[in-house]
């Protein structure tokens, strides 16, 4: 909901600040569709917009940008292990997202691969 007054974008549950976010996936979420969003959000809003999230600390652009690449690059990743027939246990055994470790508060690197990798195969 967007207070254009006030200039604040309240996105709910679609950003949990600074850590990976829960995706319904049994219930039609998907890691991809949630990167559009964000991409549409970052397109029609206001630079200065401050960004109420469901969870976390008020986003600038900014922080939407830096949460958008982490969806974004860490999708690309899982992606081209599955291209590589790597299964989903070994992306996890294998720590594939080690360098987004800082993300893992909420939901852990493992989660969040298996976000990513079901939605990729749906």
């Amino acid at each position: 909901m967007y207070f254009v007054n006030a200039n604040i974008l309240h996105v709910g549950d679609i950003i949990f600040g600074n850590m990976f976010p829960f995706v319904d996936i049994n219930h039609g979420g998907s890691v991809v569709e949630l990167a559009n969003v964000l991409q549409t959000i970052i397109n029609i809003f206001p630079e200065d917009v401050k960004i109420i999230p469901g969870h976390g600390y008020i986003y600038t652009m900014n922080d939407m940008n830096e949460y958008l690449d982490m969806v974004k690059s860490t999708t690309e990743i899982v992606e081209k292990e599955m291209e590589k027939g790597t299964s989903l246990e070994e992306m996890k055994s294998e720590k594939i997202l080690v360098e987004w470790v800082e993300w893992d508060r909420g939901f852990s690197c493992d989660d969040w691969i298996g976000f990513i990798y079901n939605s990729l195969i749906k």
